[in-house]
């Protein structure tokens, strides 16, 4: 019996390097969740600065996800940049809501603005970096 290389496989496959990127993920989360706690309280003047904080951390999450992912995969498109955006949200709403049960500390504003910031920015980065390897 011979085996064939279906896309199951592919993705199967593709799915064990995103499963240990996802990893990376969620750890540098945790690190920004803690980080990010000035930048949360309502009221602060910090909170301004909450958005540049989760977009960097996007922008990394989304970057580190996507980079070779093309080669890694053998996919190109809109499916591969939807399996790069969901699993760069999957460790930043995971992590969140671990925290946010472990430490019952209040997201507020600020919070919302950290976790939008990076959600977008992490799903341009990812779209835009696999498709510059197109």
């Amino acid at each position: 019996m011979t085996n064939k290389w279906t896309p199951w496989v592919g993705l199967a496959e593709y799915s064990r390097v995103l499963l240990r990127k996802m990893g990376y993920i969620a750890i540098m989360w945790v690190a920004v969740y803690f980080i990010s706690q000035p930048f949360r309280v309502d009221g602060s003047p910090l909170m301004l600065f909450a958005p540049l904080l989760g977009a960097l951390a996007g922008l990394t999450a989304g970057w580190y996800l996507a980079e070779d992912a093309v080669q890694d995969s053998s996919m190109t498109g809109v499916f591969l940049w939807t399996l790069l955006v969901v699993t760069s949200w999957i460790p930043i709403g995971v992590v969140e809501g671990i925290m946010l049960l472990v430490t019952r500390w209040k997201v507020g504003f600020g919070g919302w603005m950290v976790i939008a910031s990076a959600m977008l920015l992490s799903f341009a980065a990812a779209v835009w970096r696999s498709s510059a390897d197109d």
